[in-house]
């Protein structure tokens, strides 16, 4: 099985949790037989972990351009399953394709752009939870504040 991970910010100097969250998975998923792709955008501090591929993307503020990078991305891998957070929906724009012709999305949330202050976020975040073939929270927490913004 083929997991393809995505998010803007992965590092090998971890700028945050979701470096050392996104490593430990990888890993964990390599451990047990999966390939694993990593998605991110060029960094001066380049992630490299051992049984994973990482391709790197142009570093862009604009999201739209970031997201049709994400798309061709995974057209071009074919992954069984992509996994991406919440923030800034990167998978957005693949998850336009129909069904029979991307893989299965799992997002994971994280606080919604609602709480985070970030309303220019929050309508493509709404988007990417609704069309998401699986959403899971990291907390119960997460779980809830997703459901009072987007539901």
């Amino acid at each position: 099985m083929h997991v393809a991970m995505i998010h803007r910010d992965l590092h090998g100097v971890t700028r945050g949790g979701i470096c050392t969250v996104y490593r430990c998975l990888a890993a964990q998923m390599v451990k047990r037989g999966l390939t694993v792709s990593l998605v991110t955008q060029d960094t001066a501090h380049p992630v490299r972990l051992d049984g994973t591929t990482v391709h790197y993307l142009p570093r862009t503020s604009d999201l739209v351009m970031h997201r049709k990078a994400v798309r061709k991305v995974l057209d071009r891998l074919r992954p069984d399953v992509v996994e991406c957070s919440t923030w800034e929906a990167e998978a957005l724009d693949y998850l336009g394709r129909p069904r029979g012709q991307r893989a299965p999305v799992l997002v994971r949330g994280e606080f919604s752009a609602t709480t985070l202050g970030a309303p220019d976020l929050a309508a493509d975040e709404r988007q990417l939870v609704h069309h998401a073939d699986r959403v899971i929270a990291v907390s119960a927490w997460a779980a809830c504040d997703l459901a009072t913004a987007y539901t």
